[in-house]
């Protein structure tokens, strides 16, 4: 009796007397298929039955239908970095060689992003139970606008339930005149609104006006005399006065 590996190579041969049931030989293993004997025309062998002639039986391996497998889900936190969600995690099984696809889940506020480093929605089922699926989810993005003195400044992409930052840009002053200026002051919701509240997450897309401050213009003065300057005080009551900071038409008497 013959013993054949899946290829056709002699694996161990056996001799046994006639009428005699022949020893069973231990297949090689295979990860994630089960051995099993098969005669030249490809039926299950029956090995307790008496041997009355030559046999020969080669290997067969039936996939395992109950093989483990793994499916992980990363969601996008606030700060644009991926988290495991062991909740959401699920293991499942499948034939060893099948490919099998990744459940999707809905999340509010979520989307799948299939451009994610290491996402992987499907794949074949090994046989030693090693697949792991990994899908990721992107948060939504909000729109943050900043106008000022009645146009568009900036915009800025927020990650949902992030926070926003004050733009970067110069906010440009509103109805300069020689002796009066609108200076800019703060962020708002409204276009004279409390300032808004950088520390608040950001779910919605938000529109938020520069508040400005009326103020004095000021000036600076600079003196270039043939005696050093050494300092300057107000017309009346004589005191030292500051070399800038000057209201728009204000007197100025210099010492020198």
């Amino acid at each position: 009796v013959r013993f054949l590996k899946e290829d056709g190579t002699l694996l161990e041969e056996k001799t046994v007397k006639h009428g005699e049931k022949v020893e069973t030989v231990t297949a090689p293993e295979k990860a994630g298929y089960t051995a099993e004997w098969v005669d030249a025309d490809g039926n299950v062998a029956d090995l307790d039955k008496a041997v009355t002639a030559n046999a020969e039986y080669k290997v067969r391996y039936p996939a395992k239908t109950d093989i483990a497998y793994k499916v992980e889900y990363y969601f996008e936190n606030v700060e644009g970095a991926y988290e495991l969600d062991e909740a959401e995690t699920k293991n499942l099984t499948g034939t060893t060689g099948a490919t099998v696809t990744a459940p999707e889940v809905t999340k509010e506020h979520y989307a799948l992003n299939t451009e994610a480093e290491g996402y992987l929605a499907s794949g074949e089922v090994k046989g030693d139970g090693s697949l792991v699926l990994k899908v990721y989810y992107k948060r939504d993005r909000v729109t943050v606008t900043f106008m000022a003195n009645g146009e568009t400044l900036d915009t800025q992409e927020v990650i949902y339930g992030g926070k926003a930052t004050a733009t970067d840009k110069s906010v440009p002053a509103k109805d300069q005149t020689d002796e009066e200026e609108y200076a800019f002051k703060y962020w708002s919701t409204s276009e004279n609104g409390a300032p808004f509240n950088w520390n608040l997450p950001v779910e919605e897309n938000v529109t938020l006006y520069a508040v400005y401050e009326k103020g004095t213009r000021k000036y600076n003065v600079t003196a270039d005399f043939d005696n050093a300057l050494y300092f300057y005080t107000t017309p009346d009551a004589g005191d030292i006065f500051e070399l800038n900071d000057l209201a728009y038409g204000a007197t100025v008497n210099f010492m020198v």
